[in-house]
């Protein structure tokens, strides 16, 4: 095969993959970052490491999920819409505290959004494997917009804009629904200082079929 047939050969594959990466979904890696502002004073006595968790530290929630992934609940009545989603992976670090789970069902893990005619929010969360107190966890991030202005679908967010919404907070919880009107027991509680995303490298063999047509050509010089 002569060089220019190489080349051709090169940049096909470039124009194949660009245009894969447009249509194939993506992975998303996600985290809020937050500022502790309660503790429950019981788990000052549930021993280490929960007791060394104090107003001001810093709670991490990060999050990845497939920007393809389905809504587990589709419907819904227009102008009131609850979509659910499946998490892939979730990793919470409170001060001292570090936990991390892949959920093995959409019910251990789940981002909810909502797009209501009274309200907007958006939750993500998942149970973790850690006890408190005798309870079971769920870490958890919680954003709503009185003004259900935030979302105008329950469509999966890629990104999300903190100006959109009038609570933001992270929390440690008793698990159960952290869905009104159920109120499990909070352990810690921290305001949404920021949020940040980014799309996760995926190992391609079309760009590494690529490089080695490339380092061929080079032999051949």
């Amino acid at each position: 095969m002569s060089n220019g047939s190489l080349f051709r050969l090169l940049m096909g594959l470039v124009v194949n993959t660009a245009f894969l990466a447009t249509t194939q979904a993506e992975i998303i890696e996600a985290t809020f970052q937050g500022e502790v502002t309660f503790v429950d004073t019981a788990t000052e006595a549930a021993g280490s490491p929960y007791d060394e968790i104090d107003l001001g530290d810093l709670f991490t929630l990060r999050y990845v999920f497939d920007s393809l992934t389905p809504n587990l609940t589709p419907g819904g009545s227009i102008g009131d819409t609850t979509a659910r989603y499946a998490v892939q992976e979730v990793e919470a670090n409170i001060g001292p505290f570090h936990s991390s789970v892949i959920p093995n069902s959409p019910i251990e893990g789940l981002i909810v959004v909502r797009e209501g005619s009274s309200e907007d929010s958006y939750r993500v969360g998942a149970e973790i494997p850690e006890m408190l107190l005798g309870f079971d966890l769920v870490v958890v991030a919680i954003l709503e917009d009185p003004t259900a202005t935030a979302f105008s679908t329950a469509e999966l967010p890629l990104t999300l804009d903190l100006g959109d919404f009038d609570t933001a907070v992270l929390r440690l919880g008793q698990a159960g629904s952290f869905l009104p009107p159920a109120e499990p027991r909070l352990f810690v509680e921290a305001d949404i200082l920021g949020f940040e995303t980014r799309r996760v490298p995926e190992p391609c063999s079309l760009w590494m079929l690529a490089a080695m047509v490339f380092m061929r050509i080079r032999r051949r010089r």
